[in-house]
């Protein structure tokens, strides 16, 4: 069998693909063994819902509350894994660095096999027309406190030739300043330069949204 590797590079954020992402020397199986595994836990995952379907019956099975969308997600994850598994095995008509679906269709198995995944999930979605309607008053707060802050502050300002250039990127800017992750920071210039517009503009967007 494949033996454990072990990956000597050091994340470099200044040069990434050198090293994608930090191992820190941990062994790791290579990509055989991986691909492997996974076609090994997708047929014993498989197994489990032939059983269920043999359980509860084809109607059932496949109804609206069943498991029957869960088989189409383990069958779906088992062509990637073997679509993997030729990659690694060295056919050249295929790329190694294709999309592949597979962690999007684990997310999915979790959602069929946990109950209380999709009780959480259920609840959300009631949950969530609400906050859209919030979402949306915030929204149209951004927009026209984008537009107000392109009008006052115009490019021939420090502000403005900084910090709010133009209406896409002062609706980006207010968006993070809702967070406060760039406060006081996207203030400052205007600040600096006269108080009292600065602080009735950001202090005005703060305390609305």
């Amino acid at each position: 069998g494949a033996k454990a590797q072990m990956c000597r590079c050091v994340w470099d954020p200044d040069a990434p693909e050198v090293c994608p992402y930090p191992t820190y020397d941990i062994a790791y199986v290579d990509e055989r063994v991986a691909v492997a595994i996974q076609l090994v836990a997708i047929t014993l995952i498989a197994a489990h819902l032939l059983l269920a379907r043999i359980a509860v019956g084809a109607q059932r099975f496949w109804s609206w509350d069943g498991k029957g969308w869960v088989m189409v997600v383990c069958l779906l994850k088992a062509l990637d894994s073997v679509r993997a598994l030729v990659v690694v095995l060295g056919v050249d008509a295929l790329e190694v660095e294709a999309w592949r679906p597979a962690p999007y269709l684990r997310l999915l198995l979790l959602i069929g096999y946990s109950a209380d995944v999709r009780s959480q999930l259920r609840l959300v979605s009631k949950i969530l027309p609400a906050f859209c309607r919030i979402g949306a008053l915030v929204g149209c707060l951004v927009l026209f406190a984008a537009w107000f802050g392109v009008v006052i502050f115009p490019p021939n300002t420090m502000e403005g030739s900084e910090e709010l250039p133009n209406f896409r990127e002062a609706a980006w800017q207010l968006i993070v300043t809702l967070t406060t992750a760039n406060f006081p920071d996207v203030m400052l210039p205007a600040y600096e330069r006269n108080r009292w517009p600065a602080t009735l503009f950001f202090g005005s967007f703060l305390a609305l949204g």
